[in-house]
């Protein structure tokens, strides 16, 4: 977001976060998410792979 937009928002009384903050996750669950999202990634990556080797 656009700072002078962060700014004008925050001058209303709303709050800027982050995910984390907003669905209120522990250390904990926000690493699993990171490590889903990156499982996620590499398993993305790994089946671009094959099928542009089999193409």
């Amino acid at each position: 977001m656009k700072t002078g937009k962060l700014t004008r928002l925050q001058a209303v009384g709303w709050k800027a976060g982050n995910a984390e903050d907003f669905l209120q996750l522990s250390d904990e669950e926000t690493r699993l998410v990171a490590l889903r999202l990156s499982l996620i990634s590499v398993v993305k990556s790994h089946a671009s792979n094959a099928i542009s080797r089999n193409a």
